[in-house]
């Protein structure tokens, strides 16, 4: 576990977590490869412990200014600035790729993941069917599969 999360701290959390929910799986155990079977829910345990620490931190980074524009306020450790720098810098590229979309496209696909509004809301927003709004996002899909390629995202 040690080698995933990198920290002595959160490995002896993680580990505790392990034996505990190793505890409650052992009826459903098939007694064929212990090992194995131990360390594919440590290994597990350790993933989701590191995602569910690296969304914490995301949160307590990220704030948002009145004007919409993206705050972060940086830390002194070299890893959180250096990933706070990769974030900011990726979200220049999201902004810039949906900038290239068509206007009925971008003002759905903006609303709704970028800034998070249901469909109804978009859809009062723009005077339009809710159905509307699932057809124009599901349209946005198939542009962004068509259009954008993996390498526009290095």
């Amino acid at each position: 576990m040690y080698g995933v999360l990198r920290h002595e701290q959160d490995a002896r959390e993680a580990a505790h977590e392990v034996w505990v929910r190793l505890y409650y799986a052992l009826p459903q155990y098939q007694f064929n490869g212990f090992k194995t079977w131990l360390s594919r829910i440590a290994v597990h345990k350790a993933i989701d412990w590191k995602r569910r620490k690296d969304r914490r931190k995301e949160e307590l980074l990220d704030t948002q200014e009145p004007d919409g524009e993206q705050l972060v306020s940086l830390t002194s450790r070299s890893d959180d600035i250096e990933q706070v720098l990769l974030n900011k810098e990726r979200q220049a590229l999201i902004q810039k790729q949906v900038r290239q979309m068509p206007e009925t496209y971008r003002s759905v696909v903006t609303a709704y993941y970028l800034q998070q509004r249901s469909y109804k809301e978009i859809a009062a927003e723009h005077g339009l069917e809710v159905k509307s709004v699932e057809s124009r996002l599901y349209r946005a899909k198939q542009w962004m599969r068509k259009h954008w390629k993996e390498e526009d995202w290095l």
